[in-house]
């Protein structure tokens, strides 16, 4: 705040326009006018400003472009992760809650419920399936770390990005191409439950193959999208 009091009268008695924030004013610098009183000679300038101290337009930077559209593109994809890991979480609370219900049910009041008893094994699909590419957002998928953690920000970029590229989203392909004969065939005569009291959606928990191989693409992704951001600006975004 004393600085911003300093330099705005500064600025304004010699005509100096100011683009930017004052909060960080060591990425600015001025040109002062000979004949201003005050300061003798105050002359460090931009790499954009001219010889009189304005700003002109920033210079285009193709690697610094990149690396910011790439970090934008991440995070796209790992807000979508997330989104639906926050809200597939609530699974698990209903399956508590259904579980303790299905218990009660049977050995308090002689009641079988296969419907409720479906419905916590789907939830449960659910869950692992569609909570699998937030969980790889997180770091959270089991790994063996042998040299991973003692490696730089670049070498785990490469890593990470290899890791990506052949591993992930093959095996993601593969399952993707295998399963879709199943689910289709499941589709056409609309599956549902082998037993008559049973949940009748049997072919939308069967998309769920489908579904995950997808998700867990768009989050690698986001990974491979981060590891090249890193691997151009040698800093962990």
């Amino acid at each position: 705040m004393f600085e911003k009091r300093l330099l705005f009268p500064i600025l304004k008695a010699n005509d100096v326009k100011f683009h930017g924030n004052f909060s960080n004013l060591e990425r600015f610098f001025i040109t002062l006018k000979p004949n201003f009183p005050t300061v003798a000679k105050f002359r460090r300038l931009p790499y954009n400003a001219d010889s009189s101290g304005r700003l002109g337009p920033r210079p285009c930077n193709l690697e610094e472009i990149c690396v910011t559209r790439l970090t934008s593109l991440a995070g796209l994809l790992d807000t979508l992760s997330a989104a639906i890991g926050k809200y597939v979480s609530w699974l698990a609370v209903f399956m508590v809650l259904a579980q303790f219900g299905l218990v009660l049910a049977r050995y308090v009041f002689g009641i079988g419920l296969v419907a409720l008893q479906e419905s916590i094994i789907y939830s449960f699909a659910l869950l692992f399936m569609l909570g699998a590419a937030d969980t790889l957002r997180r770091g959270g998928h089991v790994r063996i770390d042998i040299l991973y953690g003692k490696l730089p920000v670049k070498g785990k970029a490469v890593i990470d990005l290899l890791g990506t590229l052949f591993l992930l989203i093959p095996v993601c392909l593969v399952i993707l191409i295998i399963s879709w004969p199943y689910v289709a065939g499941s589709w056409i005569i609309l599956e549902g439950s082998r037993e008559s009291s049973g949940l009748p959606v049997l072919y939308l928990m069967k998309s769920l193959l489908l579904v995950f191989p997808v998700l867990l693409i768009l989050q690698g992704l986001a990974v491979a999208c981060r590891a090249l951001a890193q691997l151009r600006s040698g800093v962990s975004t």
